[in-house]
């Protein structure tokens, strides 16, 4: 049987789950694979996700993604999938928990300042009003600093000065990255 060979190579042999083909099991190869190998691969990838952002900035995104492939292959190789997967009929009631206590949270939370606006934001001594002015002309000043990085790439490219056109380029990267790191919209 193609179904019972292929449940066995991926769940007993490959995430040792050393129950197959008993309980939990349902003996439907799709319905198993959603509950028991698609629902918790998602979890385990999304909790090493936020592990490693903790851990490492952006700018080491692909030493992160290095090391989270490790992590998921080790947990693999282990054995310690099956631990994750046995939750997997819990994992819609976790999230659907998360949502109402996130909800709750934002809702009903205890707000900072009034209704003004000009409370203080904690740690920093100052008003929301002036941190939002703040924020508002470091981007407006780097938007203005990468529209002019980009007439001089336009004009460097023009003249064949590829070199000096590679260092502007670079430059308007690490603009635009810190333009995005002062936008309201990415906090």
């Amino acid at each position: 049987m193609v179904n019972g060979d292929f449940g066995a190579l991926l769940f007993r042999d490959i995430l040792r789950f050393t129950q197959y083909p008993g309980a939990p099991f349902t003996g439907d190869i799709l319905q198993d694979m959603v509950n028991y190998f698609l629902f918790p691969t998602v979890f385990i990838i999304l909790f090493i996700y936020v592990i490693l952002g903790v851990l490492f900035t952006k700018a080491q995104a692909k030493f992160r993604l290095l090391v989270g492939i490790t992590l998921y292959l080790v947990i693999i190789v282990n054995g310690w999938y099956g631990t994750f997967a046995l939750f997997g009929q819990f994992y819609i009631l976790f999230l659907l928990l998360l949502g109402v206590f996130y909800f709750l949270l934002t809702h009903f939370g205890i707000r900072i300042g009034g209704g003004g606006g000009g409370g203080k934001v904690p740690g920093t001594g100052e008003g929301t009003e002036k941190q939002l002015k703040l924020l508002k002309s470091r981007r407006e000043k780097l938007d203005d600093d990468i529209s002019a990085l980009e007439a001089r790439l336009a004009a460097a490219i023009q003249a064949g000065k590829f070199e000096e056109a590679e260092k502007i380029r670079r430059e308007i990267n690490r603009k635009i990255e810190e333009r995005d790191r002062w936008s309201l919209v990415n906090r």
